[in-house]
């Protein structure tokens, strides 16, 4: 601890502490929780998991494996058994999205 005693914030939303500590460093601070509801905003939300795919078959190589068919296949893919991945749609876009939400 360096000795410096400084109080920070004043409940903007701009002020948010960010710092490295060193080894044997530490920060005393007070916080204050306050409840809300995710219609004011998502971080409200009482979402605990969120999934995003949008090329499952691995067609536009946005994602590259180090070993192909060690991956697990998604539950959207459209290949057969024995295909690793899609052949490479160099010019492909994305047309289809899935979103997995699991909420408490």
């Amino acid at each position: 601890s360096s000795g410096i005693n400084a109080e920070y914030g004043d409940g903007s939303p701009d002020d948010i502490l960010i710092c490295k500590l060193r080894k044997g460093q530490h920060l005393k601070m007070k916080m204050y929780a306050r409840k809300g509801f995710a219609k004011e905003h998502n971080k409200w939300s009482p979402c605990s998991a969120v999934g995003f795919e949008y090329d499952p078959d691995n067609a536009l190589r946005h994602t590259t494996y180090p070993v192909a068919k060690d991956w697990p296949k998604s539950d959207y893919s459209e290949l057969e058994e024995d295909q690793d991945q899609a052949p490479y749609e160099v010019f492909g876009k994305p047309e289809k999205f899935w979103y997995n939400l699991e909420s408490v």
